[in-house]
């Protein structure tokens, strides 16, 4: 039983009486007496000074008691480090992900908005701890995601329309870990099908583009890519 655990643990305390709480305490009697005169007074009227209409119990002075210490205490920190739905931390300029950081529990911020709900924090702790921890035991800082030696197939995941002739590419990476592993000015050759309706139908077509991402982005290689529309 609870309360049998609290009176193990010494949260509660059982007093013989009242004038046993008011010496175990320090308490005035002659104040605490009054406060359980006015309480069985309450019980009778149904109504104390605060207002309230419930009083389930009556006491009396030379009934047991028992008391506990009751202090405020702190519950749960509302808001804190932007996150995404893999629980990576998010710079705060550009909500974009913080490369090998990730972030949950009360750490982090947004799940609740600006009220606590009963259950949230499991959420937070719970599900995005998961979410942190599996993610983050896949990480290796700077994993590059392309070979020298032979052709690593991406996935077209994204195109921008700059012009009649002007598109931009964006290729995912093999994973949200992976950077393109390119320094500045070097070149990357794409493979593709060759048109069908020319003269190297049926074959692959070589072409080399400087990236326009930065080395150091994560998760997707961006290439400004010129189409003869004919």
């Amino acid at each position: 039983h609870i309360w049998s655990r609290y009176l193990e643990s010494g949260v509660v305390k059982m007093y013989a009486d009242a004038p046993a709480l008011a010496e175990a305490c320090g308490f005035d009697t002659k104040h605490l007496f009054e406060a359980f005169k006015s309480t069985e007074r309450d019980a009778v009227t149904k109504k104390d000074r605060f207002g309230r209409t419930d009083q389930p119990v009556q006491y009396t002075v030379t009934q047991p008691l028992y008391a506990g210490l009751v202090t405020p205490s702190y519950y749960y920190s509302i808001g804190g480090i932007a996150t995404n739905r893999k629980a990576q931390a998010l710079q705060k300029n550009t909500m974009q992900p913080i490369p090998g950081l990730w972030a949950c529990g009360e750490v982090s911020g947004g799940s609740m908005a600006k009220n606590t709900l009963p259950g949230n924090p499991l959420l937070d702790c719970v599900v995005f701890g998961r979410i942190a921890g599996q993610y983050a035991a896949q990480y290796c800082p700077h994993l590059p995601a392309l070979c020298p030696s032979y052709f690593v197939p991406l996935s077209l995941i994204e195109t921008v329309h700059l012009s009649s002739s002007s598109w931009i590419f964006r290729f995912a990476l093999p994973s949200c870990f992976h950077q393109s592993g390119l320094e500045l000015g070097q070149f990357v050759a794409v493979q593709a099908p060759a048109d069908p309706a020319s003269t190297d139908a049926g074959q692959q077509s070589v072409r080399f583009y400087s990236p326009i991402s930065r080395p150091d982005d994560v998760g997707h290689l961006d290439l400004l890519v010129k189409i003869d529309t004919g």
